[in-house]
């Protein structure tokens, strides 16, 4: 089991998460099915959508800390050894492996550029010592990027295909190089695509995580519905599927960067404004700590959500004493599901 009583933030990995809340809704969390997971990540990315579209501070920070604690519960349930049709959906990929497939520290929208237009002859190293750590050639080619796919010959689609397969030898390759946090994870993703977040608006990067969502549900569809004129490889699927959730955490990592360039611009005009208009902090706060910038990453935003003040532990914030507002470990809440034979009531 891992320790979900922390008192310091950039020691967990994204593998831990993932345990923790299989831990925390420990009595829940088997009775869920897979699709019950993937409907909660939709439901709060369309929320996140609905918070920035109202340009709602408070709302955009907690519906990004419940998207990515109900994609942790997905990917928990993706690697659960499941039964019947839902053995479609076992994923035995962790959560960390899963983004470095996709992710191995250079943008893989790049890469297949490259390989695409040089039409194979370059090897996937090669490509990669000139792209890796950053994002080089999405946003000069930006419209081209979201045009990509229409029109294009056979020959260009098969080029793409071997584009990714390229893609993930070079990931397992260099596997050993991963990002050993959560922490590092984000602060992966936010040095390749830092120049694209400063330019690009807060809705734009909210509704591609939106968009990444659906194509989720898109992934998941496709890996259990069977079609004659379609060859079989539920491998493929499977590898589809973690693609996506992959895009989703990414965009998720941008989404904060965002929010905090804008909390740092605030933070540099904080000593000009005038004192009686100036957001008041806590008397015991000191001026290090009141830099918002410093409080806007996944993590911190994970843990002002899960987090329970008095034990420290990563908990459920729907269950316990309502009053008191204090995330509850194990969680307590009493659900039932319509699959279920007869009413079930946990502790």
């Amino acid at each position: 089991m891992v320790d979900n009583k922390l008192n310091n933030l950039g020691i967990l990995k994204a593998d831990d998460y993932v345990a923790i809340v299989r831990q925390v809704w420990g009595d829940i969390h088997p009775r869920r099915t897979t699709i019950d997971y993937l409907l909660h990540v939709l439901d709060h990315a369309s929320k996140l959508g609905e918070a920035i579209r109202r340009d709602d501070a408070h709302c955009i920070l907690r519906e990004t800390a419940e998207t990515t604690n109900w994609l942790f519960g997905f990917v928990a349930k993706l690697n659960d050894k499941k039964k019947g049709w839902e053995r479609v959906l076992n994923v035995e990929v962790p959560l960390s492996r899963m983004i470095w497939g996709k992710y191995p520290n250079l943008c893989p929208h790049c890469f297949e550029r490259v390989y695409v237009s040089q039409k194979g002859r370059k090897s996937g190293k090669t490509i990669a010592a000139d792209i890796v750590g950053k994002c080089k050639y999405c946003l000069p080619d930006y419209p081209k990027v979201e045009i990509r796919a229409e029109g294009e010959s056979a020959e260009y689609e098969a080029l793409r295909v071997r584009a990714g397969k390229k893609l993930k030898i070079y990931a397992e390759q260099t596997a050993a190089k991963r990002p050993k946090t959560l922490k590092e994870i984000e602060e992966m993703f936010q040095r390749i695509y830092h120049s694209n977040v400063a330019l690009s608006t807060i809705e734009s990067i909210g509704f591609h995580a939106l968009e990444e969502a659906g194509e989720i549900g898109r992934a998941v569809i496709d890996a259990y519905t069977r079609k004659k004129e379609e060859p079989e490889d539920l491998e493929e699927k499977r590898q589809a599927l973690c693609d996506e959730i992959a895009e989703v955490f990414s965009w998720l990592c941008s989404l904060t960067l965002k929010v905090q360039m804008g909390a740092t611009t605030f933070d540099r005009y904080r000593s000009d404004i005038q004192p009686e208009i100036k957001p008041r902090l806590p008397p015991e706060t000191t001026q290090s700590e009141g830099v918002l910038a410093n409080k806007i990453g996944l993590e911190e935003i994970l843990w002002i959500t899960y987090r329970n003040p008095r034990t420290r532990r990563y908990g459920c914030p729907y269950c316990g004493k309502k009053k008191a507002r204090r995330p509850s470990y194990p969680c307590k809440c009493s659900v039932t599901f319509a699959w279920e034979r007869k009413r079930t009531k946990t502790r």
